[in-house]
C-alpha cells in the first residue's frame, strides 16, 4: 500500500501485528520503506536531496507470571543514499516489561526497558540504543 506523505514523499508500510493477550510467546513484525524527495528547502532552493530509507521492527515476546514480560523489538534502518558501509543500523539485544493496573477504575499502563547494541552501524553511529517506554492503555 502506497499514500502520499507531503510534497513528492511516498511511503509504503506493511504492519501485520499479532498481538494475543492469552498465549506465552509471541511474534510479529513491521515494515515500512520510504522514498523521499524535497526539492525546496528555504535555505538551499537551487539543490534537490533525494533519499531512501527503509525501517524493519520484529517483535517478540514471552509472557511471564503477574504481567511481567521478555521482549525484544530492536529497530533496524537502512539509508540507500549512504556510502555502503554506513547503509545499515541493526540493533542486537532486548529487555523486560509489565503491564499495571493505576488508579481507582484500574487504568492499564504497560512499561518496558529494552537495551540494544548497534552490531552494525554508520561510521558515526551510536554504540548503544537504550529504549523506556510507558503506554496508556485505553480499553473499550
Amino acid at each position: 500500500m502506497r499514500r502520499k506523505l507531503g510534497i513528492k514523499q511516498r511511503a509504503g508500510h506493511v504492519l501485520p501485528i499479532d498481538l494475543p493477550t492469552r498465549p506465552a510467546f509471541t511474534t510479529s513484525a513491521r515494515c515500512a520503506s520510504a522514498t523521499n524527495k524535497l526539492t525546496e528547502l528555504a535555505w538551499r532552493r537551487h539543490q534537490s536531496i533525494q533519499y531512501t530509507q527503509t525501517l524493519i521492527q520484529p517483535f517478540v515476546n514471552y509472557n511471564l507470571p503477574h504481567g511481567w514480560y521478555l521482549s525484544s523489538s530492536p529497530i533496524m534502518t537502512a539509508n540507500w543514499e549512504a556510502p555502503s558501509s554506513d547503509q545499515w543500523t541493526v540493533p542486537v539485544g532486548g529487555g523486560v516489561g509489565k503491564l499495571w493496573r493505576v488508579g481507582k477504575v484500574g487504568l492499564p499502563v504497560n512499561t518496558q526497558l529494552q537495551a540494544f547494541y548497534n552490531a552494525e552501524k554508520p561510521k558515526f553511529g551510536p554504540d548503544w540504543q537504550l529504549r523506556f517506554q510507558v503506554q496508556f492503555l485505553f480499553p473499550k
